[in-house]
């Protein structure tokens, strides 16, 4: 069983990992993903890279770009 992440940065990095698999399984780039949603793309490579902590709005179009809702994306 995969234990719970502890510190915000190991869910920050998770959470990025989830979110560059997701993306990646679209077949689409960080820059057009960014382009498409509105998306600053150092924001979003920031994000998939667990260095910060994304803002629920950039979350929240995320999702919708990902076609996933967002406690979905957050789980």
């Amino acid at each position: 069983m995969e234990q719970k992440p502890k510190t915000r940065f190991e869910i920050n990095v998770r959470l990025g990992r989830k979110i560059t698999k997701l993306r990646e399984a679209s077949g689409i780039s960080q820059e057009r993903f960014a382009y498409e949603n509105d998306i600053a793309k150092s924001t979003v490579a920031r994000i998939e890279q667990g260095v910060v902590d994304a803002r629920i709005s950039n979350l929240e179009r995320i999702a919708k770009g990902l076609e996933v809702s967002l406690p979905e994306l957050l789980r």
